[in-house]
C-alpha cells in the first residue's frame, strides 16, 4: 500500500491521546461513584465527606459527560471502528492474493455485510504493529458512555451497527486479537446492553436484535469464547472463568428466546464446527456437574448451621 500520510498520523495521534487523556479520568469517576455510594450507606453523623464528593462528581460530569464532547468522541470512534474494519477486510482479501478495492462497496455497511466469520487469515503488517490499547480504548469509552452519559440523539442507525460488528469481529477472530482476556472482555458490553434497564442502552438493544450480521454469527462467537475462557489462566482463573461464563450463559438465555433468528445459527455451528461445539457442550456439562456437586456439599453445611442455631 501507499505510505501513511499526515491524516493517518493525526488519526493515530488522536486515538493515542483519547487513551491517555480519558482512561484515567473515566476510572476515577467510576471509583468516585462507588465512594459516594459507600458514604450514603454510612450513618449520617460520619458522612462529612459526602458533600465534597458530590461536588467532585458534578465537576467531573461537566467535563467528562459534556454532550458536545461525548458526541465528538462517539463520532471519532465510529470512524475508528470503520477504519479498522476496512483494514481487516483488506487484510482478509489480500491474504487470498486478491486486490482490495473499497470502491466496489457503495457504503461501509455494505462492506461489513460481506464478512464471513470466523475470520481466519494472515494479518497484514499494518494490523500486526497496532498495540492492544487501540482495541481497548474504543470498547472502554463506549461502555463508559453507555453507563453514565446522556446519549439522546447521539447514537444513530449508522454508528451503532458498526460498533456491534467491530466488537463481534474481535470476539470471534483470534487470528486478529490473540489475547483471550481482551476478547472475553467484549462480552461485558453485550451483557450490559441486554441486562440493564438503562435507557441509554435502548438503541443498542434494538440494533443488537435487528443487525443481520449479529444474528448470523453471534452464537458462534459466544461458543468460541465459552471454550477460550479455559485459556485465560491466572491466579484466580477458577473464579474468573465462572464470572465470564455466567455472562455468556445469560446472553445465550436471552438470545434463545429469539428462536427464528438464533436457533438456525446454533444448528449451523453444530454442523459446520463440530469439534468446537462438542468442546462447548463438554465444558457446559463439566461446569454443571461441578456446581451441582458444590451445591450438594454445601447443603450439609447449611443444615449444620441451622441446627446450631
Amino acid at each position: 500500500g501507499q505510505d501513511h500520510n499526515l491524516m493517518t498520523e493525526l488519526f493515530f495521534l488522536t486515538l493515542e491521546c483519547s487513551y491517555i487523556a480519558l482512561k484515567g479520568p473515566h476510572t476515577k469517576y467510576s471509583e468516585l461513584l462507588i465512594e459516594i455510594k459507600r458514604e450514603n450507606d454510612r450513618p449520617v453523623q460520619i458522612t462529612q465527606n459526602l458533600a465534597l464528593l458530590k461536588c467532585r462528581k458534578v465537576a467531573d460530569e461537566c467535563q467528562l459527560l459534556d454532550s458536545d464532547m461525548v458526541r465528538r468522541v462517539i463520532a471519532f470512534f465510529t470512524y475508528s471502528s470503520v477504519y479498522f474494519l476496512m483494514m481487516i477486510k483488506r487484510s482478509q482479501i489480500e491474504s487470498r492474493k486478491e486486490v482490495f478495492d473499497i470502491k466496489k462497496y457503495q457504503t461501509y455497511r455494505d462492506m461489513t455485510q460481506t464478512f464471513e466469520y470466523p475470520l481466519e487469515m494472515e494479518l497484514s503488517d499494518h494490523l500486526k504493529v497496532l498495540p492492544e490499547h487501540v482495541v481497548e480504548v474504543i470498547y472502554d469509552h463506549i461502555l463508559f458512555y453507555l453507563q453514565y452519559a446522556d446519549l439522546t440523539n447521539i447514537f444513530d442507525d449508522h454508528c451503532s451497527p458498526m460498533f456491534m460488528i467491530y466488537f463481534l469481529t474481535l470476539m470471534d477472530s483470534p487470528s486478529i486479537l490473540r489475547n483471550p482476556h481482551l476478547r472475553v472482555r467484549k462480552i461485558d458490553l453485550f451483557y450490559f446492553v441486554i441486562s440493564t434497564k438503562n435507557k441509554e442502552a435502548d438503541h443498542f438493544r434494538r440494533v443488537f436484535q435487528s443487525c443481520k450480521v449479529i444474528g448470523k454469527f453471534f452464537m458462534h462467537a459466544l461458543i468460541r469464547l465459552y471454550n477460550d475462557v479455559e485459556k485465560t489462566g491466572s491466579t484466580n482463573q477458577f473464579y474468573e472463568k465462572f464470572a465470564h461464563r455466567f455472562k455468556i450463559n445469560q446472553l445465550f438465555d436471552h438470545l434463545w428466546t429469539k428462536r427464528d433468528t438464533y436457533q438456525p445459527s446454533v444448528s449451523r455451528c453444530s454442523s459446520m464446527f463440530k469439534k468446537k461445539f462438542q468442546a462447548y457442550l463438554s465444558f457446559v456439562l463439566n461446569d454443571m456437574i461441578y456446581l451441582l456437586d458444590e451445591a450438594l456439599t454445601n447443603i450439609q453445611f447449611v443444615k449444620t448451621y441451622h441446627e446450631m442455631e
